[in-house]
């Protein structure tokens, strides 16, 4: 920069503005500690954008590579950065450009979005995903149910696919804890139970309705606890952990769960 800072104090004095104190801050690093390049990662604003990072998140990092309030906060709002900041707080070393960091501030920004503003952010990578974007109502369920495990839009695909109303195939191999599971007599009757009350229902099953039908259930089949509800999650979601379970059942609808539960009964 000490030979275009001249260039530009010029340019400022040629269209006649008042020339700014020019400051400058310390370098971007990879994690390495080499010098931040495009040649090794992301580096430009447009490749942050279309991974689905929020513009206050990208802008609150970078306010924090190489400066600090001089406090414990790290959120802020631009406000406060303006209200905060002062040169005496830049560091002369260089900052490491910290991905993980990063993602879990856009993930802190994600769940204080507001969900409708959210959904109208995230209709690209939805439709990406595969999902009828149409469908606002479904979208809102379907970013409600993932919200606080985003970290950044570009994960939705791969956070959604649970809500596709496709087969779901589980690698016993690579899972042995949920195939076992899965395959328990009392798991079997549990799916067989559902199945039957889910078809008798009238759709959408509603969270109290769900709650209700497990109660049933867990009355026919006498599985009660984890060795009712853990097998429930595996059948419709493939995994032990995630949304709430009456949200995605909302989602998929009425038959795709009752396939599902079928589905293993072999």
């Amino acid at each position: 920069w000490l030979p275009s800072t001249p260039k530009h104090i010029l340019l400022y004095q040629y269209f006649g503005w008042e020339t700014p104190v020019f400051a400058h801050l310390p370098l971007l690093l990879n994690e390495d500690r080499s010098k931040l390049s495009k040649r090794q990662g992301d580096v430009a604003v447009g490749d942050y954008r279309d991974k689905g990072y929020l513009p206050e998140a990208l802008t609150n990092f970078v306010a924090m590579l190489g400066w600090n309030p001089g406090d414990d906060q790290e959120i802020l709002s631009i406000d406060e950065m303006i209200h905060k900041f002062t040169l005496d707080r830049i560091n002369k070393s260089g900052a490491v450009f910290n991905l993980e960091k990063l993602q879990w501030m856009d993930g802190v920004y994600i769940r204080e979005t507001e969900t409708e503003k959210l959904v109208n952010i995230a209709l690209p990578f939805l439709e990406k995903a595969g999902f009828d974007v149409s469908d606002r109502h479904k979208m809102k369920l379907i970013i409600e149910a993932v919200k606080d495990n985003i970290r950044y839009l570009a994960e939705l695909p791969e956070l959604t696919e649970v809500f596709q109303p496709k087969p779901l195939t589980i690698d016993e191999e690579a899972e042995p804890e949920l195939a076992e599971m899965l395959h328990k007599e009392s798991s079997k009757k549990v799916f067989a139970a559902l199945a039957d009350e889910f078809e008798q229902h009238d759709e959408p099953i509603a969270k109290d309705d769900f709650l209700s039908i497990m109660k049933n259930v867990q009355s026919e089949t006498d599985v009660k606890g984890k060795e009712l509800w853990m097998p429930v999650r595996i059948a419709l979601t493939g995994e032990m952990h995630g949304p709430e379970l009456p949200a995605v059942i909302e989602i998929l609808g009425k038959d795709v769960c009752v396939d599902r539960f079928r589905d293993q009964l072999g």
